[in-house]
């Protein structure tokens, strides 16, 4: 061969490898990518709620009961956050890495108020929130607390406070002042939780979850890891789906007898509907899409592409656009519940299109589990 064929053979190999596409990282490098990023960002999640919390609790300090009403809000709409990241510490206790910490912070929907009206009446926070059980305290009693003005109790005529005059007998003053002392006594054990989950993800269980492997206590392996992550998503379906829409919208059979029942609201006070649910959606987007802003191929949408499942992942990312649009130009949920019934259905609709894709094609393609909680749930 020519010296000149030769070398002109040398510069096209050359250039041929330099225009050559970067190889695609292998299923279980890009698997390794979504653990270390989701766990990074849940761990960061959970200090901004810290942060909010602390600011919660701060806010007590003036007497000036819309800054508390606000700072409940951030601090609330963070943890709507959180919500839809349920995995490790939060988490239920039977699954892996679960401790159920979840309801010491938030414990709705168990969350009563005529629980709250007689603790009011009995002072009950006095000898010590710890004492109380869930559905006296958390952030859930906060929309109660902090947000309810009036005179009326919700408890039935032979409930003791009624019955015995005590409820009757307080002041709107003296029930005011009742309201914002528990309500800061409630904030205050519910920043102490926070900082405790946080110490948590910050102590081990960040690299618990980004480096699962045989010497793992936790997860064994990459699929086990994911399927927490996976277990995650699955908020959207039955809390978000199934008990924030279908609920007070008629659509869950015995919940709702002449629909729109807006009696089964998430908040009942405080116009935070709409709002828990953009920041349930966001959420879900962290582990879907990646956690951090302006990286791309760090979430489950990188996983399906590096399966080739890339029809699925164009059509569940195209679907979460819909939704989270929907979501922005939507009014108060109870507004909408009332004057646009339709508007309120059709993001049901939208979720619902979301969720059954992540029931079905999404859990197949990635041979990942479906939550045990849903198994045999065909809705």
């Amino acid at each position: 061969m020519p010296a000149s064929v030769r070398m002109f053979s040398m510069v096209w190999l050359l250039l041929a490898a330099c225009s050559s596409p970067p190889t695609r990282p292998s299923e279980s490098e890009q698997r390794g990518k979504v653990l270390a990023q989701s766990a990074r960002c849940i761990e960061a999640e959970f200090v901004r709620f810290t942060e909010r919390t602390s600011a919660l609790v701060a806010s007590f300090d003036a007497d000036d009961p819309e800054a508390a009403r606000v700072a409940f809000a951030g601090a609330m709409t963070q943890w709507e956050l959180l919500e839809a990241l349920q995995v490790g510490p939060a988490a239920l206790a039977l699954l892996p890495g679960g401790e159920g910490l979840r309801d010491t912070v938030y414990a709705w929907p168990l969350v009563t108020r005529c629980a709250l009206e007689e603790a009011l009446v009995a002072k009950s926070w006095e000898a010590g929130i710890e004492t109380l059980l869930v559905n006296r305290k958390t952030l859930a009693a906060l929309d109660y607390l902090l947000f309810e003005t009036g005179t009326q109790t919700a408890c039935a005529e032979d409930a003791s406070i009624v019955a015995s005059g005590a409820w009757a007998a307080l002041s709107a003053e003296e029930l005011a002042a009742r309201r914002r002392a528990f309500a800061q006594a409630v904030s205050t054990d519910v920043h102490a939780r926070a900082v405790a989950l946080t110490a948590r993800w910050k102590d081990g269980f960040t690299t618990t979850l980004a480096e699962p492997g045989s010497n793992n206590r936790v997860f064994m392996s990459q699929r086990t890891a994911l399927n927490s992550l996976s277990d995650a998503l699955f908020y959207l379906d039955g809390p978000v789906k199934d008990v924030k829409l279908a609920a007070p919208l008629g659509l869950a059979a015995g919940s709702c007898q002449n629909p729109p029942c807006a009696e089964l609201l998430e908040f009942q006070h405080a116009e935070l509907n709409t709002v828990a649910l953009r920041a349930n959606l966001a959420g879900f987007a962290r582990l879907f899409h990646g956690c951090e802003e302006g990286v791309k191929g760090q979430g489950f949408d990188s996983l399906l592409v590096a399966v080739n499942a890339t029809e699925l992942e164009a059509h569940m990312s195209a679907d979460l656009a819909t939704l989270r649009a929907s979501l922005e130009a939507a009014p108060e949920l109870r507004t909408a519940l009332q004057a646009e019934p339709a508007t309120a259905r059709r993001i049901y609709d939208e979720v619902k299109g979301v969720t059954d894709l992540l029931k079905t094609e999404f859990i197949t393609v990635l041979d990942l589990e479906i939550p045990t909680s849903l198994e045999g749930d065909n809705d």
